[in-house]
């Protein structure tokens, strides 16, 4: 199958890479993360697309399956950020749908998150 992977450079979306190249995948990925500063999958052979998740997309030929990992996951930098963090995690997110629809890029989208998107459990008796 022919994958792709928003997020990729980062850490689930690069282990994820990894893993399917293993099993014999096709695997091409999108990330705002320079080609440079992608340690992770540097030694990966995936297509790279460097920029936003929608025109990135436009820039790969179509997929079986988008597994949408990518975002600001970073609350210190949310706050600090959070005309970025909502452009980056809900318009792309949007742009990048968009493209799914309009031109039938995938075939089938899988959206992931991690645990930042839920917090820490706080203990007993301390404000949640």
């Amino acid at each position: 199958m022919r994958i792709a992977i928003t997020g990729i450079a980062g850490f689930l979306g690069s282990h994820l890479a990894r893993r399917l190249v293993e099993g014999g995948h096709e695997v091409c990925g999108i990330d705002l993360v320079h080609p440079l500063e992608a340690w992770r999958i540097k030694d990966v052979p995936v297509e790279y697309q460097w920029g936003p998740v929608g025109e990135g997309a436009l820039a790969l030929k179509p997929v079986d399956v988008l597994v949408h990992a990518a975002g600001v996951t970073g609350p210190r930098f949310a706050r600090q950020s959070p005309v970025f963090t909502a452009r980056t995690n809900v318009m792309d997110t949007v742009d990048l749908m968009e493209v799914c629809r309009r031109q039938r890029w995938a075939e089938r989208v899988i959206h992931i998150s991690t645990f930042s998107a839920y917090g820490r459990n706080p203990q007993p008796g301390q404000p949640i």
